[in-house]
């Protein structure tokens, strides 16, 4: 089977089509479908799913250089939860947040801390 761009006609920058239905589909929903904000942040991070999630939810986040900066898990229901970095050590800089599902599925947000 072809991959997701295969199978998806394109429509334009941020959109693809669906084959099966022909409907639009914003490109960050197919290929990533959470939302990290504030971003920048100074304090706090929410993360929002597009869909609903009742399973547990762990991440990591990482600096520039990949390094591991800090392990979370969460028991997260409905469709977002937050971080508090501030009692997490977490300096001014860019990070990587991957987040896992206990359904295996995986994504990776980039953030700035101010």
């Amino acid at each position: 089977m072809g991959s997701r761009r295969q199978q998806h006609g394109k429509l334009g920058m941020n959109q693809y089509n669906d084959a099966s239905t022909g409907l639009a589909t914003p490109k960050e929903l197919i290929d990533n479908p959470i939302r990290v904000f504030s971003n920048p942040t100074s304090s706090m991070l929410n993360i929002v799913f597009a869909e609903e999630i009742q399973e547990p939810t762990e991440g990591e986040i990482y600096d520039l250089n990949e390094k591991l900066i800090y392990i979370f898990s969460r028991k997260s229901t409905g469709h977002r939860f937050a971080l508090n970095l501030n009692n997490q050590g977490i300096k001014s800089g860019y990070y990587f947040i991957d987040i896992k599902t206990a359904k295996g599925l995986n994504y990776r947000k980039k953030f700035v801390v101010l």
